[in-house]
């Protein structure tokens, strides 16, 4: 949507280089009106959620692009072997971007398949306070502590989560986007095809506990799950509580909603 600054910095960018724009309505399939054939290197931006509902429906469209540009949310595990896989086949370039709308777009760019970090644009500084990430931008005379928990390389960063949603149970500090994708690989490994996320719950106990979240009917017992976690996962990481929803909430931009059920 042009109304968001990703949709916005779009239009800034095709005036800048004075390229053509191909205008559609925001949809979670935004590729589907697309009908003309690549001639020059065209640019698209999408969120991880209409990228994979893109692959799963117009993906030889996507060959139109020679850059595709991922924000809005964290990209998973699945959706990053996907676009893995279609490297071998395509020289469309992924990338997933980090900003936000007081940056006025992204500041740091992550070339899928090549970079295993963030890598900051010039004129951009980070350092970390509380864990969290603070961004400079000397040049626009911004500066910001942002919500994002990260570590700090000699070229960039990398995001461990966001501080709200870390969940302390007893003292253990448990980062989602850590413990997700451990949680995704030990699905895949077994045949599990399930869409989930970590949300944190009160408890008298430990203060707030691990919850996993699970779309779809269950395919096993609940027992059988929390017994499997707790097997695979480091000690103290498993989720102590399960639920399974119909569907995930998702926000406009594609990130899950971690409410606890």
């Amino acid at each position: 949507p042009v109304r968001k600054t990703g949709g916005f910095m779009q239009i800034i960018r095709a005036l800048v280089w004075g390229i053509p724009i191909h205008f559609t309505n925001p949809t979670a399939d935004p590729l589907s009106t697309l009908t003309h054939e690549r001639d020059t290197t065209y640019i698209t931006s999408l969120s991880p959620m209409q990228l994979a509902k893109t692959l799963n429906s117009e993906r030889n469209k996507l060959s139109h692009f020679g850059t595709v540009l991922i924000g809005g949310a964290p990209i998973s595990i699945d959706l990053k072997n996907q676009i893995l896989e279609l490297g071998k086949v395509s020289s469309t370039a992924y990338w997933a971007t980090y900003g936000m709308t007081e940056t006025a777009s992204h500041i740091a760019l992550q070339r899928i398949g090549r970079d295993d970090h963030f890598i900051l644009q010039d004129g951009v500084s980070v350092h970390t306070e509380d864990e969290q990430l603070c961004v400079a931008i000397p040049g626009l005379g911004l500066q910001l502590k942002t919500n994002d928990l990260a570590t700090i390389l000699k070229t960039g960063f990398w995001i461990k989560g966001r501080a709200d949603d870390v969940i302390n149970s007893g003292g253990i500090k448990i980062h989602p986007l850590e413990i997700e994708p451990m949680i995704a690989d030990i699905f895949k490994s077994l045949g599990l095809d399930h869409t989930f996320y970590l949300a944190k719950k009160t408890d008298a106990t430990y203060g707030e506990q691990a919850q996993i979240v699970i779309e779809g009917p269950p395919l096993k017992s609940e027992a059988y799950y929390l017994d499997l976690l707790k097997k695979h996962l480091p000690k103290y990481y498993n989720p102590k509580q399960i639920a399974f929803v119909p569907l995930l909430q998702y926000t406009d931009t594609g990130k899950v909603v971690r409410k606890p059920i």
